[in-house]
């Protein structure tokens, strides 16, 4: 994705997954001074343009990854990678709804947009986003949690095209392509978030970078990766 965007990417491990294209086996987390340096280091060393979380693992990695942040001036984008495609936990908490209060308070400060789908959304929000009308409540929730701005991804709809909702706390503004009809893919959302950050590291602004973001991944979805017996991959 940076390589498409003409940007140069620098990755910082918060878990390491056992996994094929069939689902995730388990993973484990790395420590967490592993993950505190190396993204001190990192800020200290180059110009950060953007910022993008995906999967975290644990209320203690998102504290401090959040730590770590603190202070940055570079826009983070957070997409809430709470389960696999294949529906399995990506949290090690036992106390999922500790763990998820947790990832809102010490995550949505920080960011200029989050990311959820809407499995992701219900279960950050307590809001059953089902719909249009319960997208943009949810998306209301994780604003007035924090949030400069959020995309809630709409993909899950039934309906015939592929709808977004992205709101700042003043417009919605709803963004809609083609579904495309690709089987079941996987790193849809790792894609799109990570196309937003490279956006973002351009200039473009939370909803130019939205927007150019989900046209980006509407391009990759009709051109997946078949490398095994399960779902097809884009990353």
């Amino acid at each position: 994705v940076a390589r498409e965007h003409d940007v140069r990417g620098m990755g910082v491990v918060t878990a390491l997954t056992v996994q094929d294209t069939r689902g995730v086996a388990r993973f484990v987390t790395t420590p967490l001074d592993v993950v505190e340096e190396q993204i001190q280091l990192l800020l200290v060393d180059t110009e950060i343009a953007a910022v993008k979380i995906g999967m975290l693992g644990s209320a203690d990695t998102a504290r401090a990854v959040a730590l770590a942040l603190a202070g940055t001036e570079a826009p983070v984008v957070w997409d809430p990678v709470l389960a696999s495609s294949g529906g399995a936990s990506l949290l090690d908490n036992i106390d999922e709804s500790a763990t998820v209060l947790t990832l809102l308070d010490a995550l949505l400060p920080l960011c200029a947009v989050v990311t959820p789908n809407l499995d992701e959304a219900t279960r950050l929000t307590g809001v059953a986003v089902t719909s249009p009308e319960t997208m943009s409540e949810a998306a209301r929730v994780l604003v007035s949690r924090g949030a400069k701005s959020v995309v809630i991804k709409g993909g899950h709809l039934a309906s015939d095209d592929a709808t977004d909702l992205f709101y700042d706390g003043k417009e919605e503004t709803w963004l809609t392509d083609e579904r495309i009809a690709c089987g079941e893919v996987h790193g849809t959302g790792c894609v799109f978030s990570a196309a937003l950050a490279c956006e973002l590291a351009l200039g473009q602004s939370p909803v130019s970078a939205a927007r150019r973001a989900k046209r980006y991944l509407s391009d990759r979805l009709r051109r997946p990766i078949v490398v095994g017996r399960g779902a097809r991959c884009l990353v």
